[in-house]
């Protein structure tokens, strides 16, 4: 498992700006053997003037030139300098002769929590394109702001800021060290099918686990309050992805699934939702749920969200907490309305056909039916018994309404 990226791993494209201790040495060497800059370059094997443009670094005249990646093997070997300790003159990188630079340490350190906060913000919100720009977005300028500053501490200053679009974008040499270093997808991340790199599904740091998930979860994720039309509270955190196949789970839901259990936080099984356009185009999404105090106090303590008004409705959700309890608050009124219908138009009247009525599960009509006759506004008129067949069920309880009812 590969956690750090040098310099020389790099595409060949990659240039780089060296520190002047590094050109330091080479100016010594001249000096001591009393050679010009022209018997240097025979010495190296490469144009003298080229030569002098990279060395120009030194006094940042306006002829300096970054410096291409073989290029510089082919000097910090003359000058007997490893490759280990050529990468600590780095000071800055970028992507071919016009790309932008961007300042950046090497080796990277991918193992790291600021960077596995980045890697969860771009796989949520943000794409490679094919001209390898690491693009960012977020409508919650809180968001966007938390998320600019994750990224100062791992590339200073180079990023270009449009808050326009709710955006922020970094040089192509970025995308480069993602798509080498962590082998992150280039394009849409649905049709690639993202995942979240290896490094981070198998850290043993729960640190490195709890920002990488606050990241996706704040830019995928939402969480929830309601009461339904039964009078239920609900209270959950989800998060859910597009997926190209109807029977396919997303790489990245599975190993968000694979990381809370890390932190042993339940969840619920995957869910699928099917959608038909107008188009009459099918799409298809998988979702997963947290739900229970003691998981959604889990997820606040270790994970949390890196926005404020997500955070305050999860807090909200935990200060108010009351464990759900079917059949206190629902409207027994929907089943004595159902039972009319199903009356009048001479149909069985048991749990399955008053749900299909009234669109709920037949568990929770059971609930509602066993409250209606315990106030005497329904009775059981039949059914119970044990059906004929190898699984041994019983047939759904016949109902009508009572004189009370």
């Amino acid at each position: 498992m590969k956690t750090e990226l040098h310099f020389w791993e790099l595409p060949n494209k990659a240039m780089f700006w060296l520190d002047t201790n590094f050109w330091q040495r080479l100016y010594n060497y001249k000096r001591n053997k009393k050679l010009s800059w022209r018997d240097i370059a025979g010495e190296i094997v490469i144009n003298s003037g080229t030569l002098q443009n990279y060395i120009s670094q030194f006094t940042q005249s306006k002829k300096s030139q970054y410096i291409p990646f073989k290029t510089l093997l082919k000097i910090s070997y003359f000058l007997k300098i490893s490759p280990p300790e050529t990468e600590k003159f780095i000071i800055k990188t970028k992507y071919g002769k016009n790309g932008k630079p961007i300042k950046i340490s090497f080796p990277i350190n991918f193992l790291a929590p600021e960077w596995a906060g980045l890697i969860g913000a771009v796989l949520a919100e943000g794409n490679i394109n094919s001209h390898f720009t690491v693009g960012f977005w977020n409508k919650d300028n809180e968001v966007l702001n938390n998320f600019i500053e994750l990224a100062k501490k791992i590339i200073s200053n180079d990023i270009r800021i449009n808050k326009n679009v709710y955006g922020c974008f970094f040089p192509a040499i970025f995308g480069q060290i993602l798509v080498v270093g962590l082998e992150l997808e280039v394009g849409n991340k649905t049709k690639s099918d993202i995942v979240i790199p290896e490094i981070y599904l198998n850290s043993k740091d729960k640190q490195i686990t709890r920002y990488l998930l606050s990241w996706l979860f704040t830019g995928d994720g939402w969480v929830t309050i309601f009461k339904d039309h039964l009078g239920q509270t609900h209270r959950a955190i989800g998060i859910g992805f597009g997926s190209l196949e109807k029977d396919k789970q997303p790489q990245l839901l599975r190993g968000i699934m694979h990381l809370l259990d890390q932190l042993e936080i339940k969840y619920s099984k995957p869910y699928q939702e099917i959608k038909r356009q107008k188009s009459g185009k099918i799409t298809y999404s998988w979702k997963i749920f947290i739900k229970g105090k003691q998981n959604l106090s889990k997820f606040s303590e270790q994970v949390s969200f890196q926005n404020s008004k997500k955070q305050k409705i999860l807090e909200h959700i935990l200060q108010t907490y009351k464990k759900p309890k079917l059949g206190n608050g629902e409207s027994v009124g929907l089943v004595l309305s159902a039972i009319k219908k199903l009356y009048a138009s001479g149909k069985a009247i048991n749990k399955n056909s008053i749900a299909e009525l009234i669109h709920l599960n037949p568990h929770w009509v059971t609930r509602l039916l066993i409250r209606a006759k315990e106030k005497g506004i329904v009775k059981v008129i039949g059914g119970g018994e044990r059906m004929k067949g190898k699984w041994g069920g019983r047939n759904p309880y016949l109902y009508k309404l009572s004189k009370k009812g």
